[in-house]
């Protein structure tokens, strides 16, 4: 094989040489350029973008999500209305259920947020967080909104997006509801604070994001949505993808961000509703801090909320495990009650078998035989009564679980007589409008018959005038004419003529 490079070597070499001026410099030219771009390679990586990172184990989840003794998604800790839940991804074909953190019900004025619990070394990140906001059935718009934060302490819940006002860090805002009407929402933009601006509700960001965000009125964002942000040597870029993570858009960037720390951020997700609610939904995140190394600190945090939720559920077990563990030693008596009377039928048996045999030894023949019939008997009888006392025990049973029944169906009653007392009222309220409403058809029945014998005595009056007009009309024809027939009338006839023919 070495015989073989050295040949292909040789001929390489003598094409080389055969080649043309140009040829030779073309080669020389590409060799140049890779020499280059190797000495490039060699002296730092090329930075990618939009790009998903592998993610810090201490800084990332995906389904499904692990649990700790704190919170139930590994290094992050929950406040306010902050939850895991799961449920299908809606771009999947099987519909397969996946663990989510649901920042916020489906219902308003609500928020919820969650903290990594590992401070940082430097500020320069990739992160790629995987979002779905859907709007809630009775909510006729999506809001408020959710955020990816990078913060110099850890935030506390407040309306800002879910965290405290005048917060110190960057964000990344997905604003889902427009407030002012100055631009289509949703609406991403980023904005770097130093704890001292306040949060103004009603300017949806106009005046304190870094550079115009993008609008992405034309995406839906109840479909699987994928950020992603990228800080590098103050050069901030954020991108998205709907649906399928491969076809992106570059959202903004923004060049010569700076901070208001170096050192020890803490990453946060946060999201809220207002008049208008959705659910905010996260089901993957992953965030790598670059050249970060060993010696990462932990946030001794805990949130309260999650611990009172702990502790409910912890009573709530001890609860179940002494209704069971009670149910348990009452069946155990149960089952003690019933050997203990078995055992002392049993030994009662015998003693009057025992008895009975003693006896018929010093009796006759046909006494002894009706004896030994009433023992048979005797003995039929005692086992029927070993199963009534089995058969009470059960009814007893029974008896306990039919008392527990009626608690139900009394607890049942009492939810239904309330609904029946609210529905009987708000048929008294239905029975109140309809007759305010049939007395004021009745009243405007008899304002149109009014208005209608008005009409009609106007009508009258009008006809008796007009045959009046008529009459006075007639008379007054009828005089002409008589005037005309008459010699008078003649005369003034032939005057009339003879003017007519002098004007001709």
């Amino acid at each position: 094989s070495g015989e073989k490079m050295k040949r292909k070597g040789a001929r390489l070499g003598e094409r080389v040489l055969r080649a043309s001026w140009r040829s030779r410099a073309v080669m020389v030219t590409l060799a140049v350029i890779a020499a280059c771009v190797r000495l490039v390679g060699g002296q730092g990586k090329a930075v990618t973008f939009p790009r998903f990172p592998k993610g810090d184990a201490y800084r990332s989840f995906e389904h499904p999500f692990q649990q700790d003794d704190i919170s139930p998604v590994k290094n992050f800790v929950f406040f306010g209305d902050a939850a895991v839940r799961t449920r299908p991804m809606t771009y999947l074909v099987k519909k397969e259920p996946v663990d989510h953190v649901r920042l916020t019900p489906s219902l308003p004025g609500r928020s919820g947020l969650i903290v990594n619990s590992f401070r940082t070394r430097g500020v320069d990140f990739d992160a790629a967080v995987d979002v779905e906001i859907l709007k809630g059935a009775r909510s006729a718009k999506t809001a408020d909104g959710m955020a990816f934060w990078l913060l110099k302490d850890v935030p506390q819940s407040g309306p800002v997006y879910g965290i405290e006002n005048k917060f110190s860090g960057l964000g990344i805002i997905v604003d889902t509801y427009s407030n002012s009407y100055r631009r289509n929402h949703p609406y991403v933009y980023a904005w770097v604070n130093n704890g001292m601006v306040e949060w103004d509700d009603n300017a949806d960001g106009h005046g304190v994001e870094l550079v115009p965000g993008c609008e992405i009125d034309k995406v839906r964002l109840d479909a699987p949505t994928r950020l992603s942000i990228q800080l590098r040597d103050g050069s901030l870029r954020v991108a998205y993808s709907v649906g399928h993570f491969y076809a992106w858009k570059v959202c903004f960037e923004a060049h010569n961000v700076r901070l208001p720390f170096n050192d020890n951020g803490v990453f946060a997700l946060s999201g809220s509703t207002g008049t208008f609610f959705a659910e905010h939904f996260v089901s993957r995140l992953a965030i790598e801090v670059v050249d970060e190394g060993p010696g990462v600190s932990r946030i001794p945090i805990r949130s309260s909320e999650y611990l009172s939720m702990r502790a409910s559920e912890k009573d709530t077990a001890r609860q179940a495990i002494d209704e069971s563990s009670y149910r348990n030693e009452r069946m155990q008596v149960d089952t003690e009650e019933e050997q203990q009377l078995e055992s002392s039928i049993k030994d009662y048996t015998e003693e009057v078998d025992a008895e009975i045999s003693s006896f018929m030894d010093e009796l006759d023949s046909d006494t002894a035989k009706r004896l030994l019939e009433f023992r048979v008997s005797f003995g039929r009888t005692f086992p029927k009564l070993i199963r009534s006392g089995k058969m009470v025990t059960e009814a007893h049973a029974v008896q306990r679980r039919l008392e527990d029944v009626i608690k139900d169906v009394g607890s049942i009653s009492d939810e239904l007589q309330d609904e029946f007392e609210a529905l009987h009222s708000k048929v008294r309220q239905l029975s109140d409008t309809v007759r305010f409403l049939s007395s004021y058809s009745a009243q405007m029945h008899g304002k149109s018959r009014s208005s209608k014998l008005v009409a009609e005595n106007e009508y009258s009056r009008s006809q008796s005038h007009t045959g009046l007009i008529l009459f006075a009309v007639v008379a007054q024809l009828a005089c002409a004419v008589i005037f005309l027939l008459s010699k008078d009338g003649a005369a003034v006839l032939n005057q009339l003529g003879a003017s007519g023919a002098r004007l001709v």
